[in-house]
């Protein structure tokens, strides 16, 4: 570039952008390519690890949900572990502690994990649940195991702190991961159940290593509003899907990890069937990092497909300009709690899509007072019609 007119050098050009270009298709990640270490040292929890097998610490709620338990095998193998059968309750059919709230500190965020193994009952048989549904769901490829407090001796759940991470090894165990704030609410309850369970009762659910500990910084799904993205597990790198959701109740459409991403090792992969556009990923946020009236950017990368009826899945040109049609390009919707009120299908203002390649997503919104009031921000990929799918990778949300 040519000098500025008071004879100071010229800024430097600013990078050229990546290239948008055709390349093969994501491929799964097998299932049990993760192996993540649980912590050891926790606190709240007594006998996490169930190596004391007379389990005087733990229970099984009879009152509102009768189980059995037994000792068996732990986690890879060594060790014990709580095995939970005869289960008759999906919420709190399983693994019970109480503990006094005053091992927490107000406003401090904390992470929960566990171990744990479903079973279809009376069989070594892996249970098929679905670690992308947010909503309990009852019924076989429902619910995966999650980790939930109640107040005790009640049957509705104060909160649930940690959900099972996709994608499920349906070749044995898995990990239950969360992040929880210990809000003044949970603080003054002053002693809370803790329940492993939520798997439906047609599972026996092994359980091992469970542990409550700080969250470390930039944990995901800790609120960071200081953070240069505001949204949870953005690039898939963690290795699983941990924050992120399918919205609906379809047990068919599901989240699986992929590579190599557009950039970086991994990419989530959407797949299995939708009946509706707005059954896509789903990410909750805070509201305590937006401000009414102020503007913020969108952007993620996508990688378009369609699965025809034998499973095959098809590089394939999908339609920007017009979000309301059945072969539209992926959008983001953003919305309240629930779904409400919604800002809409944010159209894609990046440039036109290719077929077999990577495509940005950049859109911007305002936050509006009555979305902020609801408490939570619904983030949602919107616009993809039954019978096509979605890589995803490198997801943001930054102030404009």
């Amino acid at each position: 570039p040519a000098p500025a007119p008071d004879g100071t050098a010229p800024a430097p050009a600013d990078p050229s952008p990546t290239p948008v270009t055709a390349g093969p298709m994501p491929v799964p990640t097998p299932t049990d390519t993760f192996t993540v270490a649980t912590p050891t040292n926790g606190i709240c929890i007594v006998n996490g690890d169930f190596e004391d097998s007379n389990y005087t610490d733990w229970s099984r709620q009879v009152t509102l949900a009768t189980s059995n338990i037994t000792s068996v095998p732990g986690f890879g193998g060594t060790g014990l572990a709580l095995k939970v059968f005869d289960r008759t309750h999906l919420a709190r059919g399983g693994a019970i502690q109480s503990f006094e709230t005053s091992c927490l500190i107000e406003n401090e965020w904390y992470e929960v994990r566990a171990d744990v193994l479903a079973e279809y009952a009376d069989t070594t048989d892996i249970f098929n649940c679905n670690p992308a549904l947010y909503y309990i769901e009852d019924f076989d490829g429902g619910s995966c195991p999650a980790i939930a407090i109640f107040e005790p001796n009640q049957n509705i759940i104060t909160q649930i702190l940690g959900y099972t991470t996709s994608t499920y090894n349906s070749n044995g165990w898995n990990q239950i991961y969360g992040v929880f704030k210990a809000t003044a609410d949970i603080i003054n309850k002053g002693t809370l159940d803790i329940v492993v369970a939520r798997v439906p009762t047609m599972a026996d659910l092994t359980i091992d290593n469970v542990v409550l500990s700080p969250a470390p910084s930039g944990a995901a799904g800790k609120t960071d509003c200081t953070a240069s993205n505001l949204i949870f597990n953005s690039d898939a790198e963690i290795g699983d899907a941990r924050s992120w959701f399918i919205r609906g109740h379809s047990p068919l459409s599901k989240i699986e990890m992929a590579y190599p991403g557009y950039t970086g090792d991994f990419c989530f992969k959407h797949s299995g069937q939708r009946n509706r556009p707005f059954m896509g990923m789903l990410q909750h946020l805070d509201t305590d990092c937006f401000t009414a009236g102020s503007s913020y950017m969108i952007s993620a990368w996508f990688y378009y497909f369609v699965t025809d009826g034998e499973g095959n899945e098809t590089p394939a040109m999908c339609q920007k300009e017009n979000v309301f049609l059945s072969d539209a390009c992926p959008t983001f919707e953003i919305a309240g709690q629930n779904g409400a009120p919604s800002l809409g299908r944010l159209a894609n203002t990046a440039a036109a899509p290719i077929v077999g390649g990577w495509n940005k997503y950049e859109a911007t919104f305002t936050a509006t007072s009555d979305l902020i009031g609801t408490g939570k921000i619904w983030v949602t990929v919107h616009s993809v019609g039954p019978g096509a799918n979605y890589f995803l990778d490198d997801v943001q949300i930054v102030p404009v």
